[in-house]
């Protein structure tokens, strides 16, 4: 929990990819700058539930194990040294902060809307048709619905942190050959799928009350495999 998002909060884990600039015209002040107690909510790197965790095996074949160990030389060669390697990551959505327009009539410099009371923030997690949103088409996230502007004359009543963004569930997986040299000594081959599961990692949706509240519009990119080369001495 914070009551200020510093400098740099709006630029955290999934805010926005690499060389853009995410929540665009948000403030890093107090909505109101005579009740700090008034933005004290969720820290935007927040997240209610996360698991990460990894594992490696050594394939059980080849010299000095269960299986193949007392094999020829050359089939040493081709079954031994083989081991897989696996991340995965599984977090629940890191807390937002909506904001505009100011209704206050104060000039607040981080404005938020009024949050709709009995109205669900989620959205229908369809793309959306670019005639109702102005020309940009996205994944709808949140609920446009879910917050209006706040009355004039008054701040907003959205919590800072009030909604969540999308979550991730994604896994890498490294499979690797070493092969003997000496004692000490081995030459490894790598072949590493990142996100192997192609599991779509989309960007922050957008928090600015209107038409496109709630909507992801960027991503980063699906399944990528590289191959490496590594000597281990």
């Amino acid at each position: 929990m914070t009551n200020s998002l510093g400098y740099f909060g709006p630029f955290g884990d999934e805010e926005a990819l690499p060389g853009s600039v995410s929540q665009t015209g948000f403030g890093f002040f107090f909505q109101n700058a005579y009740n700090a107690k008034g933005d004290y909510g969720r820290c935007i790197s927040d997240a209610a539930s996360l698991f990460n965790g990894y594992l490696t095996y050594d394939l059980p074949f080849g010299k000095g194990r269960m299986f193949g160990g007392s094999s020829e030389p050359i089939v040493q060669a081709i079954i031994g040294g083989w081991s897989i390697a696996s991340n995965f990551n599984l977090h629940s959505g890191f807390a937002l902060y909506p904001h505009g327009p100011d209704n206050s009539g104060t000039g607040s410099a981080s404005p938020r809307p009024d949050c709709v009371a009995g109205v669900s923030q989620s959205g229908s997690g369809q793309l959306v048709s670019p005639t109702t949103t102005g020309g940009v088409i996205g994944y709808q996230l949140l609920n446009p619905a879910s917050v209006k502007p706040a009355a004039v004359g008054n701040f907003g009543t959205c919590a800072a942190g009030a909604f969540r963004g999308p979550g991730l569930t994604t896994s890498d997986l490294s499979i690797a050959k070493a092969f003997q040299i000496s004692e000490r000594a081995n030459f490894q081959f790598l072949t590493q799928f990142i996100n192997l599961t192609n599991t779509p990692i989309f960007g922050a949706p957008n928090t600015s009350q209107g038409s496109t509240f709630g909507l992801v519009t960027s991503s980063n990119p699906g399944r990528q495999v590289q191959f490496g080369m590594k000597l281990v001495f």
